[in-house]
């Protein structure tokens, strides 16, 4: 019975503020195992309410964010990886990924995620940039390198993001195509067909049981599956789950 209420909450798919649909039940099932009433008291008494939930966990990003600016701040160089595109609200997002390097750590952590209101031009990316380094006081002369998907707004000669970038730091910078952006534009030159057939008949379930044998949980023993569904992998093929 207390299994099924916990399958159920959890099942109602809602956002990390229904704590009381949530974490409740799961004190409620662990005070019943304890067997002891002061427990189960003492788990009645916490809060849960949405408005708790999501302070806490307002909190709790506020504090990812701070050690990472701090250790951004006190490393020797950094690097940076963005790339723009739409939400399902069609509204540009941007990502900027951070990677810090000093003689003691390595970060590699999302520094900020950005909305852009009207255009999404180099100039409406860079200014978003040079915000989001200065939001944070970020050393701009620590800045090393940055990589991007090779869009034409990020990629200009004149009027692209990284163009004004090194413009405004009168300095040239090392700039990257993403690695994983190239291979997906691979993808769909290279004749790979002798590859996917293969790869279609491990992933397909209706073919082959092999993908619910796939990435072994070395800690556990156990197995899981991954989603084949992506935009930009070499499994994006449209053919990769035949209807």
């Amino acid at each position: 019975m207390h299994l099924t209420k916990l399958l159920c909450s959890w099942q109602r798919k809602k956002p990390f503020t229904d704590g009381e649909e949530v974490i409740k039940p799961v004190l409620e099932i662990a005070a019943k195992m304890l067997g002891d009433k002061k427990i189960e008291t003492k788990f009645k008494e916490i809060p849960l309410s949405n408005n708790t939930i999501t302070r806490r966990i307002e909190e709790l990003g506020a504090n990812v964010i701070e050690q990472v600016v701090f250790q951004a701040k006190n490393c020797a160089f950094f690097s940076l990886a963005m790339d723009e595109s739409n939400d399902i609200c069609d509204s540009a997002q941007v990502s900027i990924f951070i990677r810090a390097v000093s003689k003691s750590f390595i970060i590699e952590e999302l520094l900020s995620l950005e909305t852009i209101q009207g255009t999404t031009k180099g100039t409406d990316l860079f200014t978003t940039l040079k915000a989001c380094v200065e939001k944070y006081n970020l050393d701009w002369t620590k800045l090393d390198s940055i990589c991007t998907d090779g869009a034409a707004a990020l990629t200009g000669k004149h009027l692209g993001c990284l163009s004004l970038l090194a413009k405004f730091l009168e300095r040239p910078l090392l700039t990257y195509h993403c690695i994983i952006h190239q291979e997906a534009l691979c993808g769909k030159t290279l004749n790979m067909k002798h590859v996917m057939d293969v790869v279609l008949k491990c992933v397909n379930p209706k073919t082959c049981s092999i993908r619910c044998q796939m990435l072994p949980n070395a800690a556990h023993g156990e197995t899981y599956d991954a989603s084949p569904e992506t935009t930009i992998c070499w499994r994006s093929s449209a053919r990769i789950r035949p209807q």
